[in-house]
């Protein structure tokens, strides 16, 4: 791919994330048949994105989060793009990856295949599986049996009788299930007992909020509320450019992160000080309240709860 000339926050394309998952699997086969959970931007140092001036070549670096199923191991890769070469590689023995939608499709597919779960879902009276909805969650770290080693799940069962309806109104309760992704196996299926499903609907559409069975209920859309118009006709005050938008005395980098969300990494604020105009340049970098990051530290990687770095 060679060195390419683009801004230091933008997002890794499409070509880009193909690139480093094939430059991970080339480098070792055991990474064959791996699942790649995170292919993200590897976020440069503070000092390179403020040392970027337009036209600058740098080294795009990609962030990987790797599960090896059939070693039951979880990694964590630097690779070049530039190079297309493997900066780093350490195997994570405490940690598991997010589930991805492939993890999703298995757990359901697993348990809905299980004699022990189904037979438990008839004796509440379900006999149509179609649309009987499986919610997979990862397993918490309470004994040395749910140690990391093992990529265990413990889902949970709703019942809905359509595709569109809200199957969250129809927990199915007692029913326990323990699964292993790494292996593609039930372990466990534990029925403490019967207890009724909930009868009543819990949809939020507007054709559902209109049966009397429901909750909530209503016999109509409300009548009493004035249109609502947000017009622009000089268009919008700001400017997007790739990830860059510029608004007002601001510049400043938007970009989405698959643990953080939207984020902004870096903001720059031009301003008139003393008939001179000055610039003064902050990057930041933050994700939502519940989510965390990783902090490099004597060349470790390692998750804190995120917090704000501004120079």
């Amino acid at each position: 791919m060679g060195t390419v000339s683009m801004h230091p926050l933008d997002m890794l394309g499409a070509d880009e994330i193909e690139s480093a998952a094939k430059i991970l699997r080339e480098s070792d086969p055991a990474f064959a048949a791996a699942r790649f959970v995170t292919i993200a931007l590897d976020e440069p140092t503070k000092e390179q994105v403020l040392g970027y001036t337009g036209g600058d070549a740098i080294d795009r670096r990609a962030f990987l989060v790797v599960r090896d199923s059939a070693q039951r191991k979880t990694y964590e890769a630097v690779v070049s793009l530039s190079d297309r070469r493997v900066v780093s590689l350490d195997h994570v023995p405490e940690g598991q990856t997010a589930l991805t939608e492939e993890d999703f499709a298995n757990a359901e597919r697993m348990l809905k295949e299980d004699r022990r779960w189904q037979e438990a879902i008839r004796r509440r009276g379900v006999t149509d599986f179609e649309h009987v909805m499986v919610d997979p969650w990862p397993a918490g770290y309470l004994t040395d049996e749910d140690a990391p080693t093992r990529r265990l799940n413990r889902p949970l069962t709703y019942v809905r009788y359509s595709d569109d309806e809200n199957g969250y109104a129809h927990p199915v309760e007692g029913l326990l299930a323990l699964l292993d992704l790494d292996r593609g196996e039930v372990l466990d299926v534990v029925d403490h007992g019967v207890i009724d499903l909930p009868e009543a609907s819990g949809d939020y559409t507007q054709a559902g909020m209109q049966n009397k069975g429901n909750v909530p209920y209503y016999e109509q859309p409300r009548t009493d509320l004035k249109p609502l118009e947000i017009t622009q006709p000089e268009g919008p005050s700001f400017e997007v450019d790739g990830y860059e938008v510029r608004w007002q005395k601001w510049r400043f980098h938007r970009i989405h992160r698959a643990r953080g969300w939207s984020c902004t990494p870096s903001a720059t604020r031009t301003g008139a000080n003393c008939g001179r105009s000055s610039t003064a340049r902050r990057s930041r970098r933050w994700s939502c309240p519940t989510a965390t990051r990783r902090l490099r530290t004597c060349g470790r990687a390692s998750s804190t709860r995120a917090r704000q770095v501004s120079g």
